[in-house]
């Protein structure tokens, strides 16, 4: 199987995110700031913010929606082509 690198979002109430990288090079999770907008037309902006500027997966401002049916947030707009689903990471509590 090739190996793929993965980009791990973490998003707190606080406002704060912690992005983890996983590929074959060993680096320090990248943290910043987050904040949700909207703009004249209703759309939802998730804009970031962090100390180096540099933004990898996620663009520093970005479309987000919500579909409901698979409880999944959506992505559009920065360097997408299209709509892409982010998969949802659930933490499982002790024991199971």
């Amino acid at each position: 199987m090739p190996f793929r690198t993965t980009f791990r979002y973490t998003f707190s109430s606080d406002g704060s995110y912690t992005l983890r990288i996983r590929d074959d090079v060993s680096r320090e999770p990248e943290k910043g700031e987050w904040r949700l907008t909207s703009d004249d037309k209703g759309k939802v902006h998730l804009t970031l913010r962090n100390k180096t500027g540099k933004y990898y997966w996620l663009p520093q401002d970005c479309i987000i929606g919500y579909d409901e049916s698979t409880d999944s947030m959506l992505i559009s707009g920065g360097h997408f082509r299209g709509i892409h689903k982010l998969e949802k990471m659930v933490k499982q509590k002790p024991g199971k």
